[in-house]
């Protein structure tokens, strides 16, 4: 489950497509889910519908739907979730993309999902999300509108109906912006003016200004003329403020955290954490600065060079490698 990238991937699903092929041949059944406010999902326009306690228990009601247990959470842009029925292991793949920059949404949905609903787990995953834990000192909203043109002024943006009007206005371009590779020539690939991009978005009133038109813009190397294609009939049915929206409830979201403050993911849950090299922002050494095995004992962890933030994209091999050598290396010491 993820957001801003991916369908900008905001359909979740459409993230895996390039792994969930390779999934279903090593012998598991996938199940590929929008998350709320993506693809054909219902979409409603309160704010408070977003919240990450709704969001989870969206996924809960589906374990519950399915008749499944317990679930093998996988999260990114975009969330695989793979799901244990009886004998069986099902996938269930939630691609949820929006122009985060810096927060990725599947990551920290399945992270929660996990601290708030052990008994609902199997193992988890998260690819370049790291687990955040939660400080109940420190109100991570009240921190950003106090650094207007920090690092997150972007969430700031987002806060207001423009940010949709921004992104909605050429869907196309949105997605050509967002989708970008390591290897991708960045000069040719944004074009634009520089000095406009470079302010914060609450200066320069958008997320996306100073950079090109649509027809200056090139298509990165991981996204086909078919992905834009589909990305933007979507996108132009849905809007964008369903995906906001999962971006205007970072104090909501903070405080039901703070239920979990203190709390180790449950030793008997498997976890994988699998960074990217070329992440800029989330980048690998987070998961030491983070103490990321302090708070999730069993964490195991990857790292998958020459790639970036869309890794799955990038590097679907490795990905691929990675999540079915863990799956199956689960289920022969029947953790599955």
């Amino acid at each position: 489950v993820y957001m801003f990238c991916d369908l900008v991937c905001f359909l979740k699903r459409y993230g895996y497509r390039r792994n969930i092929d390779a999934i279903c041949e090593a012998g598991y059944h996938v199940v590929v889910p929008d998350q709320r406010g993506y693809g054909q999902t219902s979409k409603p326009r309160e704010v408070s519908a977003y919240e990450i306690q709704v969001l989870v228990q969206d996924n809960v009601a589906l374990l519950d739907f399915l008749g499944i247990e317990k679930a093998v959470l996988v999260g990114h842009v975009s969330e695989l979730i793979f799901l244990q029925y009886g004998s069986f292991i099902y996938c269930i793949c939630f691609s949820i993309v929006l122009i985060n920059k810096y927060k990725d949404w599947g990551g920290t949905l399945v992270w929660n999902f996990a601290m708030h609903f052990p008994e609902r787990v199997a193992a988890v995953c998260s690819f370049c999300t790291p687990f955040f834990p939660p400080n109940p000192r420190k109100n991570p909203w009240k921190s950003m509108k106090s650094k207007p043109g920090g690092r997150f002024d972007y969430q700031l943006w987002f806060q207001g109906e423009e940010a949709e009007t921004e992104l909605e206005k050429d869907t196309r371009r949105t997605i050509k912006l967002i989708h970008r590779a390591v290897s991708d020539d960045m000069e040719k690939f944004v074009g634009g003016d520089p000095e406009i991009f470079r302010l914060p978005p609450t200066q320069k009133k958008g997320f996306l200004a100073g950079l090109g038109k649509s027809d200056e813009i090139s298509r990165s190397v991981i996204l086909t003329a078919q992905d834009l294609e589909y990305y933007g009939q979507n996108f132009d049915l849905s809007g964008f403020r369903g995906p906001l929206n999962w971006y205007r409830n970072v104090e909501a979201n903070w405080k039901w955290n703070c239920s979990t403050a203190g709390k180790k993911l449950s030793v008997g849950i498997p976890a994988l954490m699998v960074a990217a090299s070329d992440d800029a922002v989330l980048t690998p050494s987070m998961v030491e600065s983070l103490r990321m095995s302090d708070w999730i004992p069993s964490l195991e962890t990857k790292y998958i060079q020459d790639a970036g933030h869309w890794v799955l994209q990038e590097k679907p091999d490795q990905v691929n490698t990675i999540l079915k050598e863990w799956l199956n290396k689960l289920n022969q010491n029947s953790r599955l």
